[in-house]
């Protein structure tokens, strides 16, 4: 394997010649299924319900960009997130896009003036909230009444199937991996998220 080839394994936008623009929206859109909308599925609900209300995919909420209806939309899903979810401004901006707190802060304020001084704007966000308490339960009661994971080992074939549901976030994530280290789970076993 030749030193470009490896290099190109590594990191494809340190080569030259390679247009990295066009790279990065790729990369971008690969973004969809990444670790963070299976460790955060609370938010990945919350955008998706926006950005299929607002006519657009997922990952067109966490570009870097000032086109109007993307930062519109951004901004609707992280007013949603800060106000459904318990996580912070820090994990909600990261999650939309690498932004930071004071963004999220900026976004609730900017939905707040837009609400009280645009009927059309309004008239989008109170519908986008119906069809978010549709999707979610209030608060906490989802949590009680199902275990976030499932663990079923198998000794003979040395593989763990861990089975997830909607309640499946980060706490969990780290629950999960306490759990297999106490059970001695050790480096041979094939681990299976399902």
């Amino acid at each position: 394997m030749d030193i470009i080839q490896q290099q190109r394994k590594i990191n494809p936008l340190t080569l030259p010649g390679v247009d990295r623009d066009r790279m990065q929206t790729t990369i971008q859109q690969s973004d969809y299924g990444n670790m963070d909308n299976m460790l955060y599925p609370e938010l990945k609900q919350i955008g998706v319900i926006v950005a299929e209300y607002l006519h657009m995919d997922l990952w067109h909420l966490k570009l870097r960009t000032r086109k109007r209806k993307i930062v519109q939309a951004r901004q609707i899903a992280m007013y949603f997130a800060k106000h459904r979810t318990k996580y912070s401004l820090y994990r909600i901006g990261g999650f939309f896009g690498g932004h930071d707190h004071a963004t999220v802060l900026h976004a609730c304020k900017t939905v707040n003036n837009l609400c009280d001084t645009d009927r059309n704007f309004r008239k989008d966000v109170n519908a986008i909230r119906q069809e978010i308490q549709k999707t979610f339960a209030p608060a906490g009661e989802a949590q009680a009444k199902k275990p976030a994971y499932r663990i079923l080992v198998d000794d003979t074939n040395k593989q763990v199937n861990v089975y997830t549901n909607d309640n499946f976030d980060y706490l969990a994530f780290q629950k999960l991996s306490g759990e297999l280290e106490e059970r001695e789970i050790s480096d041979n076993y094939k681990i299976v998220m399902l």
